[in-house]
Parts: structure tokens; C-alpha cells; sequence
């Protein structure tokens, strides 16, 4: 979940910073757009069980 919200703020970023001065309501506010596919990463099967 925290990987998503950190992609979401990023696109979110990359978007008010891309044009003129945003709304301070802007800043605040993500958008359906924001919220790109997510892929969570699966762990190689020799990285299962290495804990230590």
C-alpha cells in the first residue's frame, strides 16, 4: 500500500510542477489520474527464505 501512495504523490508531483502555479486545493488533492497500475514485484524463489 505504501508503494502505491508514494506513486500516487509522485504523478501527483510531476503534474502540479508541469504547468503554472497550482490551487493550494491542487496541492492537497490527488486525482484518479495520479493513481496509475500497479505491479506488485515477486520475489525470485532464491530470495524466499533469506530473512537473515
Amino acid at each position: 500500500m505504501r508503494n502505491l501512495l508514494d506513486a500516487a504523490i509522485a504523478s501527483q508531483a510531476q503534474r502540479i510542477t508541469a504547468g503554472e502555479r497550482p490551487e493550494d486545493a491542487e496541492v492537497t488533492t490527488l486525482r484518479a489520474a495520479d493513481l496509475r497500475p500497479f505491479t506488485p514485484e515477486r520475489p525470485s524463489s532464491k530470495d524466499v527464505g533469506l530473512y537473515l
